[in-house]
């Protein structure tokens, strides 16, 4: 077995033109469409960390809208509760005072019945106390 230095070279001719075709056909392209495809995977994670912030942000927005919505209606029922105390207030007041305004008129109409009474009993007294002397000195006393 001898080498031979023809077949030799034409074996490394060979494979440095079979690497040069490859590398022109098969590797670069493929390298080429590797590269791209990380950056879409990269663009596709960098998008999605985004919407995910964005979320978290629209998130934490919708719940200080319903919080300042909560705190918004917590003070309407509070003043609304305040409002009805206030009217509920009033309405005593009123039927205290129309309480009061009745009995200042009963008290006013048993004065005056007690100033007729008395104004009658004054113009009967003479003829009563005429009669009770008359009935006494009939009895003989």
């Amino acid at each position: 077995m001898t080498i031979q230095f023809s077949v030799v070279i034409w074996t490394i001719i060979n494979f440095v033109l079979l690497y040069l075709v490859l590398n022109f056909l098969l590797f670069k392209p493929m390298l080429k469409f590797m590269d791209e495809r990380n950056a879409k995977i990269e663009q596709g994670r960098t998008a999605v960390a985004k919407k995910q912030e964005q979320a978290k942000a629209k998130q934490a927005e919708k719940a200080a809208f319903i919080a300042e919505k909560d705190r918004m209606l917590k003070a309407k029922v509070e003043s609304g509760v305040a409002a009805v105390e206030e009217e509920c207030r009033r309405k005593l007041l009123d039927a205290e005072k129309q309480q009061i305004v009745a009995v200042a008129q009963g008290n006013a109409a048993l004065k005056e019945e007690e100033a007729a009474l008395k104004d009658t009993l004054a113009k009967a007294l003479p003829t009563m106390s005429d009669k009770v002397v008359q009935s006494l000195l009939e009895k003989g006393l």
